[in-house]
């Protein structure tokens, strides 16, 4: 049975789109899924990450930090809320 797609789907799909684009590293794919004027929060445990982060180039510059500090990263998701 095929799921019918509705708004609340949609939503859904497109978070999970972004977070398997955070998970590959892909920053064009994210930012093609981010409004040009985005706001980025990194963990506030972490003060060069915090931000926040405004626009693509702030969003470039995060995954830049995170790349740099970390060898692998990845972010899991429990579920999806719209």
């Amino acid at each position: 049975m095929r799921r019918r797609l509705t708004a609340v789907s949609a939503n859904v799909d497109k978070l999970e789109t972004l977070y398997e684009a955070i998970n590959r590293a892909d920053v064009d794919g994210i930012l093609r899924l981010q409004a040009d004027d985005v706001e980025w929060r990194g963990p506030a445990d972490f003060p060069d990450l915090s931000g926040p982060h405004r626009g693509h180039e702030g969003v470039r510059a995060y995954a830049a930090r995170v790349s740099d500090a970390w060898a692998e990263f990845t972010v899991r998701a429990e579920r999806f809320f719209d």
